[in-house]
């Protein structure tokens, strides 16, 4: 994911790693905090728009993945079944 709209509350990421998995991804994230603890969230989703677990989010733990088109995909965080941040994703369609 080259280009990105998601703002999220919190530390940014140190690694982002993204793989395909099923009909959908798993997204491993990992942080650093601001007194030096590191933190890793991670996820497997669909791009069905249900609510998958999200592990190690002080913000959420849920997300939710629609995939828009071939290159755009929204994502909805939940915690305690309340919206907590969403955002869209723009894959880099390699110059083409």
């Amino acid at each position: 994911m080259d280009g990105c709209e998601w703002a999220p509350r919190g530390p940014v990421p140190r690694s982002l790693k993204v793989e395909p998995s099923g009909q959908g991804e798993k997204v491993t994230a990992e942080f650093v905090n601001t007194d030096g603890t590191r933190t890793t969230s991670q996820y497997t989703a669909n791009f069905d728009g249900k609510d998958d677990p999200l592990t190690g989010s002080a913000v959420a733990d849920t997300v939710s993945l629609k995939r828009i088109d071939a290159r755009t995909t929204d994502r909805t965080d939940t915690k305690g079944g309340k919206v907590a941040q969403n955002g869209s994703s723009l894959k880099d369609d390699g110059g083409m």
